[in-house]
Order: structure tokens, then C-alpha cells, then sequence
């Protein structure tokens, strides 16, 4: 991340709290939530987060040369019983996180042309896509979510997180305008909505992808789930809505966002207003004929699957609600890839397929498997698990799905964490019936071989879940794993040692 050299006075970052004049005068260096990153200057959030209560470690970030901790208190000030340190309380203080910390990089969102991506799951995706789009418009953008951040056409920056902290977000703004970036398309988690990461990050358009069952084990219900959805379309500085006609959440997005244009699409949904016709998936992709406010037109794309054929029609009807024309923007979407993870065919020549996909969520893998049938010409393999200490009640249903779409599934590892990788199964293994084909192989690099070894010609195998990841987390280590490597090396194997 580019430097940013920044001090201020307390009394910017907080003015609407009354300070003392010794106090109002404190010059800021930096800020953190993290005490171990704290140094002589630095402004620490004692904030409670999932794991810890930020006030304990209060002391270590004064040690380290801190000069005042926020902690979540009735407002007032204290002094703090460390020679160098005053503590200040800010009432509902994670909720102001966000805006303190904007204060503090120089509002850089309002720098920017923000377009905020939230759904279950096409996420990454129509943010990858959009970054690109808008790049082979010739335009400075950048994106920020699971894959990482930064400018299109260059490397990304890992942030470990769908939508990073409110300190780090503001920091990463900043930094991708000191590199002249215009345009940004980042995801928004629902909990980032609900912990107040991008309350302050001015955004022009929202954009919904779809909600089906995922993060139970932190919402609670669906209810909830979708109401944190709901929050994207409040956001700071919004001018518009994109949504998945397709999805029954929208009609709860329309009944609820009424100050602002919706704009929908949809494939099945013909009332939406951007929606696809005479639609054929073939084996580099797919093509159809699209209708939109804008006019009309052929869409073609090296993507695969009904899902990513949603994915498009929102990057077209939000580029097009930017002011891009439809022409332009569907020469744009001709020269669109893969984005790495999702739906991503392995590039290695051989008599079967290999997809790798992100898909960790019932509704996720359904529309892999569907998608992937498109494209299929003998059997279908799936090959799935079920990440630990996450929402063990899709677990069974994630079986279902596989049961009825693939001819024959495989259950393995995901990312076990600190669960019994073999309960995880055992979990999982309910959800499918006597008269099923299914197998169980808690080693995933020997389920994926075995797999690619036993396929016949012409078979397609789906692995599904893990995607663009590069590790696999046993207990709470994190081990080098990669789906794609290991497939390729298989399939090499298969061959007889080709490429």
C-alpha cells in the first residue's frame, strides 16, 4: 500500500465532541485498530470487536507511543492512568469508526466513483467483470473484495477479508487515489454492512446479485440476513439500485428503496427492464439477444453458465446507468475472461473437463452443476464439502443439490477448520439417499485425482468450493492448497504426462 503522510489535530477527527484545549491540539499520526500496529502518535479504537474487547490492550497501545484510545462509552474524557495517553469515550463508537477514519485519509471516497456489490453469491464476479469493462472503456479502475485489491491491469493486494475493516477501507481508498484510480467496484459483505465498515465510502450505485441461505451462523435467520442486504441500497451518496429481477428478494428491495431508480434485469423475469432472450450456451460461452433502456442488442462472452449470463446483464445495466453506451459497453463484454475461481475451466488439453468454482453455498452449487450440465457431453462429477465452525444446516441440503444434479457426487474437505473433518462429512452425507452415487474422501488432493483418474472421456468434473483459494485451513492453520494446481497436475498425470 502506497505511504500517506498525514497528521492532524484531534480536534478535526473528533469535532463534535468538546475537548479540552491540551487535548483538541493532540497531533494524530496515524491511526489503528489493531494495538500492535500503534506507534508514538497513534489515535487506537479500543472498539469490541467479534473476538476481544478492545480495551484490553488499551495499555499496549499507549506503551507503544499511542496518544488517545476511543473506547464505546457515555461521551466524556478521562485521564488515562499512562503518563502518555487520554481515553476518550465516543458513544456508539463502531458505528463511527468509519467516518473518523475518512476524516483522517481525506474523504478519498468522495474522490471516487464507488459501485458497491452485495448478494450472496456473484459477488467477485460482477465486480471483476466491471473493473475490466470499464478498463477496456479506457477508464482508471479498480476493485476491492475477496480476490484482493487494486488497479485493473495490475497485481492485487491481499486484504484476508470480502470487505476489509472501516480503517483499512478508508486506507485503501486513499491509496487508490494516489494512484490516480477514478472508478472502484468493491464488494459489501452483510457484515460489513452491519459492522459499519463502509458507512462513510460515498457510493453512486448499489448493486444486488441475489440472497439465498449463507452466514446463518451470524445473522441468525434470513430475515435479518437480507435486512443487512437492505443497508447497501441506504448507503452514503447512492444515486441508483441494480437488481436481480430473477431473485424474490427484489420485490422486498422495491417495496422498501423507494427514493431512488431501481433498475432490474433478469433472464426468466420478462418485465425486467435489462433482460435476455434467444439465449444459447455453447462450448466457448455463451450468446444472446438483450433488451434495456438503452436499446437493444447481441451479447457475447467466453463465460459459461445461466449464472454468469446474470452477471452480465448487471454489468451492463449498471455501465449503462453510468452513461456508457450499450454499443460500447457490448464490445467490452465480447473480450471479457474468466474471472479466476469462478466457473474457471483448467487449461490443461484433455479428454475430460475440469471446472473450478468458488461455490460453497446450496444456491451456489446449484447453479454450478446447472451450468455446468450446459456444457457436458457425458458425466457430471461433483466434488464438494462443507466449511467447519460456519452454518452447519446447508450441509445436508448441499447434498440434495448434488444428488440431483450430477451423476455422481464426491464428498471431501473444504476448509475443516477447528471442526472433525470426518464429522463435517458425516454431516453432509445425510442429505443424500440409498439409490444415490456418492463417495466419501476426506483428503481432497486424493479425492481430485481419484476423480480425474476414474472420469471417462467426455466427462465434466465440477470442484467445487474452495475456487481461486490458495490454502486450506486445518484447525487454524493455514496450509498451501490450491484446487487449480491440483487439478492441472492431475490431468497432466491423466495424459500421460501432456500439457
Amino acid at each position: 500500500m502506497g505511504a500517506f503522510l498525514q497528521t492532524l489535530p484531534l480536534k478535526l477527527l473528533l469535532p463534535e465532541i468538546q475537548l479540552p484545549d491540551a487535548v483538541a491540539e493532540l497531533v494524530i499520526s496515524s491511526i489503528t485498530l489493531d494495538s500492535r500496529m500503534a506507534t508514538a502518535g497513534s489515535l487506537f479504537f479500543a472498539v469490541q470487536g467479534s473476538q476481544a474487547n478492545g480495551q484490553a490492550f488499551m495499555a499496549q497501545a499507549f506503551t507503544a507511543g499511542a496518544l488517545v484510545a476511543l473506547t464505546d462509552a457515555e461521551a466524556g474524557v478521562v485521564t488515562c492512568e499512562f503518563d502518555h495517553g487520554w481515553i476518550i469515550a465516543i458513544p456508539n463508537l463502531a458505528a463511527n469508526i468509519s467516518e473518523i477514519a475518512a476524516r483522517f485519509y481525506g474523504l478519498p471516497g468522495q474522490e471516487l466513483k464507488v459501485i458497491g456489490v452485495t448478494g450472496t453469491n456473484g459477488k467477485t464476479t460482477c465486480t471483476q467483470l466491471l473493473g475490466r469493462l470499464y478498463h477496456a472503456l479506457g477508464e482508471r479502475v479498480a476493485v476491492l473484495g475477496t480476490l484482493g485489491y487494486g488497479a485493473i491491469g495490475s497485481s492485487l493486494t491481499d486484504t484476508g477479508m470480502t470487505t476489509p475493516d472501516a480503517v483499512q477501507t478508508q486506507r485503501i481508498l486513499r491509496d487508490l487515489r494516489q494512484r490516480h484510480v477514478r472508478h472502484l467496484a468493491m464488494e459489501v459483505s452483510s457484515h460489513a454492512l452491519v459492522q459499519h465498515r463502509v458507512t462513510a465510502v460515498p457510493m453512486q450505485t448499489a448493486v444486488f446479485t441475489n440472497l439465498t441461505r449463507d452466514h446463518l451462523d451470524f445473522h441468525g435467520d434470513m430475515e435479518s440476513y437480507g435486512n443487512a442486504k437492505l443497508n447497501l441500497f441506504r448507503q452514503l451518496g447512492i444515486v441508483r439500485g441494480v437488481i436481480n429481477l430473477d431473485d424474490p428478494f427484489a420485490v422486498t428491495i422495491q417495496n422498501q428503496i423507494t427514493n431512488i431508480p431501481l433498475i432490474t434485469y433478469g433472464i426468466k423475469s420478462s418485465g425486467a427492464d435489462v433482460v435476455a432472450t434467444e439465449v444459447n450456451y455453447h462450448d466457448a460461452g455463451i450468446q444472446a439477444l438483450i433488451s434495456t433502456p438503452w436499446g437493444k442488442g447481441e451479447l457475447r462472452s467466453h463465460l459459461l453458465g445461466e449464472f454468469n449470463l446474470s452477471n452480465l446483464l448487471a454489468v451492463v445495466a449498471t455501465a449503462c446507468s453510468e452513461g456508457f453506451t450499450l454499443v460500447e459497453v457490448l464490445a467490452a463484454v465480447a473480450t471479457l475472461e474468466p474471472v479466476p475461481g469462478r466457473m474457471q475451466r483448467i487449461d490443461v488439453k484433455a479428454d475430460v473437463q475440469v471446472i473450478v468454482d468458488y461455490a460453497h453455498t446450496p444456491d451456489a452449487l446449484r447453479a454450478v452443476l446447472s451450468a455446468a450440465r450446459l456444457h457436458c457431453k457425458g458425466r457430471l462429477w461433483s466434488v464438494f464439502g462443507c466449511g467447519g465452525d460456519r452454518d452447519s444446516g446447508k450441509r445436508a441440503e448441499m447434498a440434495k443439490i448434488s444428488a440431483a444434479l450430477a451423476d455422481c457426487s464426491v464428498v471431501t474437505s473444504d476448509n475443516p477448520r477447528t471442526e472433525d473433518p470426518q464429522a463435517i462429512i458425516e454431516n453432509i452425507l445425510t442429505g443424500f439417499n440409498p439409490g444415490d452415487t456418492y463417495s466419501a474422501n476426506p483428503d481432497r488432493k486424493s479425492a481430485i485425482g481419484q476423480v480425474i483418474a476414474e472420469a471417462k472421456t467426455s466427462d465434466l468434473i465440477v470442484l467445487a468450493g474452495k475456487g481461486h483459494e490458495d490454502y486450506q485451513i486445518i484447525g487454524t492453520t493455514k496450509y498451501p492448497f490450491s484446487d487449480i494446481a491440483i487439478a492441472r497436475a492431475a490431468l497432466v498425470q491423466r495424459m500421460g504426462g501432456g500439457t
